[in-house]
């Protein structure tokens, strides 16, 4: 697969997400048709271990959107919990995303 580049300017939303009693900032940039294509993800302690995992999650889901993987596809492969809910810190940031975007 080939990454698409994006534009130089482009639409972004922040906004913030709690995901297992934590508080991660989300930024969301979007492509020129308005889709989501780049993910930044921050933790308030930096150097914890929640910083090092919620900044990887943005940098794959980034490649992977930038790549043409498919943000439904994504949310549908991640583990869930029996209600649906996300299980994970990159399942709350992709169903947030789709929340943002949709």
């Amino acid at each position: 697969m080939t990454r698409r580049r994006l534009p130089n300017r482009r639409a972004h939303e922040s906004r913030d997400i709690v995901f297992d009693g934590r508080r991660f900032s989300l930024g969301v940039g979007f492509d020129d048709t308005d889709a989501p294509a780049e993910v930044f993800v921050t933790a308030p302690r930096a150097g914890s271990g929640y910083a090092a995992l919620a900044r990887d999650a943005g940098i794959l889901l980034s490649l992977a959107l930038q790549s043409g993987a498919y943000l439904a596809t994504i949310r549908r492969v991640l583990t869930r919990e029996a209600d649906g809910s996300a299980a994970s810190l990159l399942g709350a940031i992709a169903d947030e995303i789709r929340g943002q975007s949709a």
